[in-house]
């Protein structure tokens, strides 16, 4: 078993504890001063494998089936007494829980939680018993997921190939535009550190039924002075570290709770985005543990910082090639193009092109048909924004059949409100991504 505990380190790196072993890694090359430097210390036990096989730098290899299993999994749910067996409850969808009192001086950062349900293709594999290095690329997606490598999608790991992606390769066990099921449960604020041992969908004591994914985002400023900053994560089953876009901690695999080894890094002064992925993916045990230990928190007022790859400023007009293509591939699409007054379910003038592009589709492909779909930021109460759109949605498709003359039998409104968030509603950019409209094939 692999343990990496990390602290803050102004002059020196000290022990943990004695009688470990403690390595720490330095990425090449040298930063301007000032800057920030990450450093890990790793301590490897004696039945841990080498240091070439955890080094962060290192290609994950193909692993053989392994006997091992997970960690005990939780108590069951006490059996109903009624004479025939109650159904099983489903999560609660599109609540957000109150947020919780948090220690004086502690971090706050901002968790989605999703749902995926037992059949999910990704799911239940068996257990590499192992961190498996690389299943994810070194940068986020366009739309701010991880990335799937070759190595993820061969299925040469124990766990399985990963294939619940979208067309850019970005995985989508955190993403409603999935197609596998993934449902939003809650974004709420969380206090910082994580550190739990049952991370299950709320209500329930195991994952028979759901499993759960987590997405969490903060942000932290570093001084102007050189600091060294540290911070300590593991988990049961996947889960990574993302830095202003770029991976910091690979701790991949389906396996019993391992620490992950991390590779220091450099870091300019000034506001820096986190982000981290977390995913269980086997029937039996589900933990988190994630401590950085330097000031995270939800997004500051009135400082600047980076934007996620998810809060790129979108394509407004895509060709309707690159539409048809992506339609083809993924069933859905976003579009961000079509503007609406505020609070409202009128469509404004500016998104004539974009209805024309959608009308050109349709006309293009006789037997499509499309379900229009609206989104909306969470500003607002829930079933207000639910209605929202449901109207907005349905003027899309108004407009289509009578500007555009798109038989009514083709199209179908349905409305979302802040269901399904494609990032978390923490900043003016987020929250203009997640009002849109989507196409999806039907």
């Amino acid at each position: 078993m692999r343990r990496l505990e990390i602290g803050v380190l102004i002059a020196a790196l000290l022990l943990a504890s004695a009688g470990c072993s403690h390595q720490s890694q330095t990425s090449a090359g040298t930063e301007a001063s000032p800057s920030v430097e990450i450093s890990a210390s790793l301590e490897v036990s004696a039945e841990a494998t080498t240091t070439e096989q955890v080094s962060a730098e290192a290609t994950a290899t193909a692993q053989a089936p392994s006997e091992a299993s997970e960690s005990p999994a939780a108590s069951e749910s006490p059996v109903a007494e009624a004479s025939e067996p109650a159904p099983t409850p489903s999560p609660t969808i599109g609540v957000s829980t109150p947020e919780p009192a948090c220690s004086p001086g502690a971090g706050k950062i901002t968790a989605s939680y999703f749902t995926l349900p037992e059949n999910h293709p990704d799911m239940n594999h068996d257990v590499d018993n192992t961190i498996l290095l690389g299943l994810v690329e070194k940068t986020l997606g366009p739309s701010g997921f991880p990335v799937v490598t070759t190595l993820g999608r061969s299925g040469k790991q124990v766990s399985g190939p990963i294939s619940d992606v979208n067309a850019a390769g970005e995985i989508l066990w955190w993403s409603p535009a999935s197609t596998h099921g993934v449902r939003l449960e809650k974004t709420i604020s969380e206090c910082l550190p994580i550190d739990r041992n049952d991370m299950f969908a709320d209500g329930f004591t195991n994952d028979d039924t759901y499993f759960l994914t987590a997405h969490y985002q903060g942000f932290f400023n570093t001084p102007s002075n050189s600091t060294t900053l540290g911070m300590s994560e593991g988990s049961d089953d996947d889960s990574w570290v993302f830095i202003d876009g770029k991976l910091v901690i690979d701790n991949g695999g389906i396996k019993p709770r391992a620490d992950a080894p991390f590779t220091t890094k450099h870091l300019e002064p000034g506001a820096h985005i986190l982000d981290v992925f977390y995913a269980d993916r086997h029937g039996s045990a589900a933990e988190l543990g994630f401590n950085p230990q330097f000031k995270v928190d939800i997004a500051p007022a009135n400082v600047p910082v980076p934007l996620p790859a998810a809060s790129a400023a979108p394509i407004a007009k895509p060709a309707v090639a690159a539409l048809k293509m992506q339609l083809k591939a993924q069933r859905r699409i976003r579009i961000y193009g079509i503007h609406f007054d505020v609070d409202k379910a009128t469509i404004a003038p500016k998104s004539d092109k974009v209805v024309a592009q959608i009308a050109k589709l349709l006309h293009d492909n006789p037997s499509w048909r499309f379900r229009i779909e609206g989104h909306t930021d969470s500003d607002g109460g829930y079933e207000h924004n639910v209605i929202l759109s449901e109207n907005r949605a349905q003027a899309v498709v108004n407009d289509l059949v009578t500007h555009y003359h798109i038989a009514r039998s083709r199209l179908v409104a349905q409305g979302f409100g802040y269901s399904r968030p494609v990032a978390p509603n923490t900043t003016a950019a987020n929250k203009a991504l997640n009002r849109r409209v989507e196409l999806v094939l039907l």
